[in-house]
């Protein structure tokens, strides 16, 4: 393994001096071993002496986080299920391609994203789904490729998402008199956080006012606005019990909620689809031309549930925050789906259908002509498919294995329509062999489809559709 790399820091026999008559003389300080050096040198160890890296990984001990360390602690707990002779077993040879690849990568100051996004385009095997929310947080620009950043940015990141979460809930801080709950115009002061600051409700200002700059009346509208979220977010893979499984993240309230239930509680915890109310609650105060329409819960709930499973507990803990800034990365992508009555979501939509049937009219005519003698349009199913990415078409588990291409590529819609296709043709046979009741009976019951088939197929088709196009 040694001679697939290079040690950065380590010098050849010849620059190496020894000076036998000056043993006191003083030696310049070793310089800090590369991660691979490190990786490779902990493997070799015995397991139980593995445990370093999760000691020197709580919590309490990253206030201060060393990225090179973050590193280290991944590919440590992906080397305990991981066998790395490939001899031996032979079906291990992509999960070890995958991670000596990933290794190099990410043994460098400065991370090329488009290596790691080329690693991601294939899926991330699951050996090393460990390395999933750190590959994911490069790829969507979260995390800045000189790691040496990621200390300054992830503190940068966090202040501003509680600075967000300020401003969205001061009317319930305004009207609901828990002013105590909230730091102190010092604490926040010393933040470096700007503090909301509102005159007491006056005779002009009651509970009735319709007036846009009455208190009150953004209070109740703000209610309205959570009520509304909270309603899709608790039925949010109501299949999976996760979402409505406690998020010990928010133990005593680090973040506010408008949840009338949980005011009134005296428990000390909080549900994972209230995390998730709270994330879009945020976003539609932040974003109000476009707010919150139903369907985005689907989106942030599978970035939520990627970041909350990090085996990292610094990350795990500061999952809500990086879910946020990555949803909104994602948003200024897909934004146009979600502006309801718009006419350049109608275009949109529209230039984008067409675009998926010419594909798959030119990549398997039998099939689309099938299809269309049923008078089954892709309006029926490839609408849904990707205004949602594909996130209630799979169980949360597979929707993670599916985002990774479509993550890792430069336009994330255009490769959705790819996987749109892979699902067709993944069921090719049996979609031949039906009429218009079993056609669409099979395409809304995709969830037992084998995703590696479908990965594989749709980057088939996505690199000679792209090839043909870069002949032209």
């Amino acid at each position: 393994m040694k001679k697939l790399f290079k040690w950065k820091n380590s010098k050849s026999h010849k620059e190496k001096e020894i000076n036998p008559n000056n043993s006191n003389e003083e030696r310049e300080p070793r310089p800090k071993k590369s991660i691979f050096r490190r990786f490779c040198t902990a493997v070799f160890l015995k397991p139980e002496e593995h445990n370093f890296a999760k000691q020197k990984s709580s919590a309490n001990n990253y206030t201060e986080p060393d990225t090179e360390d973050f590193i280290l602690f991944y590919l440590l707990e992906i080397n305990k299920n991981l066998m790395l002779n490939s001899k031996e077993n032979p079906s291990q040879l992509g999960k070890l391609n995958f991670i000596t690849t990933l290794m190099k990568e990410l043994n460098n100051e400065n991370i090329d994203l488009k290596e790691v996004s080329s690693c991601c385009m294939e899926g991330i095997p699951s050996k090393c789904r460990l390395l999933r929310p750190i590959c994911w947080k490069l790829i969507l620009s979260y995390l800045p490729p000189k790691k040496s950043k990621w200390k300054e940015s992830l503190e940068l990141k966090r202040m501003l998402y509680d600075n967000y979460v300020e401003m969205a809930f001061q009317g319930k801080r305004n009207n609901s008199f828990l002013m105590e709950n909230f730091p102190s115009e010092d604490v926040l002061h010393s933040k470096g956080l700007a503090k909301v600051h509102f005159e007491s409700c006056n005779s002009n200002d009651h509970p009735l006012s319709n007036e846009k700059t009455s208190n009150w009346n953004n209070f109740f509208n703000d209610q309205k606005l959570w009520d509304e979220i909270e309603k899709d977010t608790k039925r949010t893979k109501n299949h999976s019990p996760f979402f409505s499984d406690i998020n010990m993240n928010n133990e005593f309230y680090h973040y506010p909620n408008l949840s009338t239930k949980m005011r009134e509680s005296t428990i000390d915890f909080e549900n994972h689809y209230v995390a998730i109310t709270r994330l879009l609650f945020v976003f539609a105060k932040q974003n109000p031309d476009v707010k919150y329409v139903q369907g985005m819960n689907e989106i942030i709930a599978t970035l939520y549930y990627c970041f909350y499973n990090d085996e990292h507990p610094f990350f795990k803990k500061n999952c809500e925050v990086d879910a946020y800034f990555c949803f909104e990365r994602i948003m200024q992508e897909i934004k146009e789906n979600f502006l309801l009555g718009s006419d350049k979501k109608l275009v949109e939509m529209d230039h984008r259908t067409k675009q998926f049937s010419e594909i798959f009219k030119k990549t398997d005519l039998k099939l689309w002509e099938h299809l269309k003698k049923f008078n089954v349009s892709p309006e029926f199913y490839f609408s849904k498919w990707l205004i949602l990415m594909l996130t209630q078409e799979f169980d949360l588990e597979e929707i993670l294995n599916i985002w990774d291409p479509i993550l890792a590529s430069k336009n994330f819609l255009d490769y959705v329509s790819y996987l749109c296709l892979g699902i067709l043709f993944s069921m090719r046979d049996q979609l031949v062999g039906a009429e218009f009741e079993g056609i669409m009976e099979l395409l809304q019951n995709t969830s037992k489809l084998n995703i590696k088939s479908i990965l594989k197929i749709s980057n088939n088709v996505f690199k000679e559709v792209g090839n043909e196009g870069k002949k032209k």
